[in-house]
Order: C-alpha cells, then structure tokens, then sequence
C-alpha cells in the first residue's frame, strides 16, 4: 500500500478536501521525481531548466526560436528566459542570431556542443525516469498521464 500524504508530510489534521490532498500529492510527487533529475543535471553542470532549454532548441533546428517561444514551450515555466539563455550562451551551448528582415527579432540557436550535450544526456535520463516511474503498469501510466492531462486542463486561466 502507498504512503499515506498526511502522514509522509506530518500534516496533523485532515485535508479540507480531496482537491487540496490531490494537489499536494502532485506537488509531493513533482518535488521527489524532480529531486533526482535535478542532482543528475547538477552533476553534469546543468539546471533542469536549462536542459529543459537545450532539447527545445535541439528540437527547434537550425532555425531557433525566440526566447518567448522557448518559454512557451518550458515544461516547468521560468521567470527569466533571458537570463536562462544567457547561461546557456556562455556555457557555449547556445547563441543568438538576429534575424535580417527584423533585426528587433532574435532568435536563440543550440550550438553543436549544446545538442551533443543534450544528446549525450538522454540514456540515463530515460533511465532514471524508467527506475522511478517503472514499477507503475503501463495502464496506470496511460491512466496517470490522463488524468494530469484532464487536470491542466481543468485550470482556469491556462496560465501554463
């Protein structure tokens, strides 16, 4: 049987509702599956954001994106995209490029060494995904992903 969220969290009464308890299971869960993703990253020299960054750009091609769209496009949305860029500049993995019509329009390209990092660094993460989300079947991660899914939807605004 799982553990208990109230218990894990220490919490001393009940949840007001089966919503609030919903929620801060999804946090509970992000947070842990988050916290090894993030030491592996770490040790690689990379936030989670950054390679987050690096396979959109990878995904974008040679064309780029501009930093709006790649923070469109974050899973986990970042304050500062710029800022994140200008990390991913300096470590050589990415670089900007005006563009010739509009020379307002920048766009953000991955470098050579930014898609191999970014390559390079997909096994073991597939791997540690598989060791922490394998022992679910694959009828519950179908179910799992349905249900986040119905759940982003459901959130009035979609400030995501």
């Amino acid at each position: 049987m799982p553990p208990d969220l109230q218990q894990e969290i220490r919490r001393g009464r009940p949840f007001e509702s089966r919503e609030e308890e919903l929620y801060l299971g999804v946090l509970r869960t992000a947070g842990a599956l988050s916290a090894e993703v993030g030491r592996f990253l770490k040790v690689k020299g990379l936030s989670e954001p950054q390679y987050n960054a690096l396979r959109i750009l990878s995904g974008a091609g040679t064309a780029g994106l501009p930093t709006q769209e790649i923070g469109a496009r974050m899973v986990t949305p970042v304050p500062d995209v710029t800022r994140l860029v200008d990390r991913l500049e300096s470590a050589g993995f990415a670089e900007r490029q005006r563009t010739d019509p509009d020379r307002r329009v920048v766009r953000v390209v991955v470098t050579v060494a930014g898609r191999r990092v970014a390559k390079a660094l997909e096994p073991a993460l597939i791997e540690i995904h598989r060791r922490q989300l394998g022992h679910l079947s694959q009828n519950d991660l179908s179910a799992l992903i349905r249900l986040l899914g119905q759940a982003r939807d459901g959130v009035h605004g979609k400030t995501i």
